[in-house]
């Protein structure tokens, strides 16, 4: 059987206008594209191949849509029938019912369907269009529901079945996972190129897990994996320089924020209000203190010059997301800075409440906050006014005040601050300002609550554990491998989550899966 070429034309077309019609925000079933497919010329054109058959009674359309969810969720035989067995509603959105109600075929049966009605040409249409389907959706941002959190419970099983399904859900999670992330870094590789862009994927997430550089990465790799070719430093350094300048990386890696920020959400992760906090974190140069985009610093491992990032994060237990992280320069406002986080974080997430350290406690920073209608905790400066409260009630063990602070400019602002007693020097004071109705009761309650704001700062001690080295001078380079550390964790954060909710329905109170479990299975070219 031929297919005219117009036949392919107008499939193709279908999945465009499908794909137009979507929110590119929400994630979508597989099945539902698959439903939206017009596979009528295809029938016709096949009803040859049932013709006098009158023992198989499920449609030719259903069967083939059927083939290409196998194909674009990478399942066995026996794992779509299964999956379709579970998810009857999916099984509808393919085509399989009579007389209202849902007739799925056994694996027997669809064997038979693959290896006897399918000819070549069927079978290269069904692969065409789950290429084609795949393609559409990362050149449009569409994120795909895979149903990898479906909530079933463990509890009871043996600690070798939780195994078994542990690692099968990993290794199909970090499949997904690459499959909708790793699109999105575009390192410009042409199609004639001697390595692909995975080549280089792999190789990055080899030096940022191993925290080597890239030289040394690839000379690693290449004795740890000497069957496979992997890119060379030169090369990989030659490509990332392709980025026109700062701003071009930071694009990039918004949009792969969103990308982890929607699967995240299509898993039910942020439904609720959620605590951030946001920080800033150093990266210590060693170099001329006049390069670009260097600062002065806190000093740390003998140097007081370095780069500076700023971040939003999600400080609830089990899901440490980082929503967005912003390079600092020598030029940069930080109120600009931290509005941006601000900004970006309220069109993602409700939010509770903001934690800061004592480097935000500014009166432009109140009034940002104040400006979105956020409650917030800082920690604040002992400047001389709250000095004087703390001298004037001496002996208290809490002290709750209001305060007026102002600009060089006079932009006034009254807050509320609270005092309780330094957990390792009671003879000393940690002082908070916050816009929440705190009294003597409740102080000790809001001083706790603060504490959350060091999940950031964990976070910050992980994607340490997630950065390559480099001695490069070009600030691209820098920020990309710094970026791609954020990437990273995010990625083994979603991937904990998602594990954790399938086996036990709740988010993990400690990670399940270690960095280095999941670096492993992550740079393997074989997944």
């Amino acid at each position: 059987m031929r297919l005219p070429q117009p036949t392919i034309k107008s499939l193709e077309e279908s999945i465009n206008k499908y794909f137009s019609s979507l929110d590119n925000r929400a994630p979508v079933k597989i099945s539902k594209v698959l439903r939206n497919i017009d596979l009528s010329p295809i029938t016709k054109e096949a009803s040859a191949h049932y013709n006098g058959d009158y023992h198989f009674k499920y449609p030719i359309s259903a069967m083939m849509k059927a083939t290409i969810l196998m194909k674009m969720k990478e399942l066995n035989q026996s794992q779509l029938i299964d999956y379709l067995s579970e998810e009857k509603t999916e099984a509808l959105y393919l085509g399989f019912r009579r007389k209202h109600k849902v007739l799925i075929p056994n694996q027997r049966t669809f064997s038979h369907f693959l290896n006897y009605r399918l000819d070549d040409e069927l079978r290269g249409i069904t692969d065409n269009l789950a290429w084609f389907i795949r393609k559409e959706a990362e050149e449009r941002g569409v994120i795909f529901e895979e149903n990898i959190d479906n909530r079933k419970a463990f509890n009871n099983k043996s600690k070798r079945t939780i195994q078994r399904r542990k690692d099968e859900k990993l290794r199909t999670a970090i499949k997904f996972l690459k499959k909708n992330v790793y699109p999105h870094i575009n390192l410009d590789i042409r199609h004639n190129a001697i390595y692909d862009k995975h080549k280089f994927l792999d190789l990055m997430t080899y030096i940022a897990f191993t925290n080597n550089s890239a030289e040394s990465g690839s000379n690693f790799l290449k004795e740890d994996k000497p069957d496979i070719k992997f890119p060379n430093s030169d090369t990989l350094l030659y490509h990332l320089k392709k980025y026109e300048n700062k701003e071009s990386v930071e694009r990039e890696f918004k949009s792969i924020f969103d990308i982890n920020y929607r699967i995240a959400k299509a898993r039910g992760l942020f439904r609720r209000k959620v605590d951030v906090a946001i920080d800033t974190t150093d990266l210590p140069f060693y170099g001329n203190k006049n390069t670009p985009m260097v600062l002065g610093i806190q000093p740390q491992r003998g140097t007081h010059h370095g780069y500076k990032y700023a971040s939003i994060c999600i400080v609830e237990k089990g899901i440490r997301f980082t929503l967005l992280a912003l390079p600092i320069g020598q030029w940069d406002e930080i109120d600009e800075i931290f509005e941006k986080l601000i900004r970006y974080a309220k069109s993602k997430v409700k939010i509770n409440r903001v934690y800061c350290d004592r480097w935000f406690y500014r009166t432009k920073t109140i009034k940002i906050l104040k400006k979105y209608n956020l409650k917030f905790i800082i920690q604040a400066k002992k400047f001389s006014n709250i000095k004087r409260i703390i001298r004037e009630n001496k002996g208290k063990e809490i002290i709750v005040d209001n305060i007026e602070i102002s600009t060089q400019k006079c932009e006034k602002e009254v807050i509320r601050i609270f005092a309780l007693p330094h957990r390792r020097d009671n003879k000393k004071k940690v002082v908070f300002a916050t816009n929440i109705d705190v009294t003597e009761s409740n102080a000790f309650l809001c001083g706790e609550l603060f504490r959350r704001r060091w999940g950031i700062e964990t976070s910050y001690r992980v994607k340490c554990d997630f950065r390559a080295k480099t001695s490069s001078k070009n600030y691209v380079i820098r920020l990309f491998h710094f970026l791609f550390s954020v990437m990273l964790y995010n990625t083994w954060v979603l991937l904990n989550a998602i594990v954790s909710i399938f086996l036990f329905g709740v988010l993990p109170k400690q990670p399940l899966i270690t960095a280095k479990l999941f670096s492993a299975i992550l740079y393997n070219p074989n997944t």
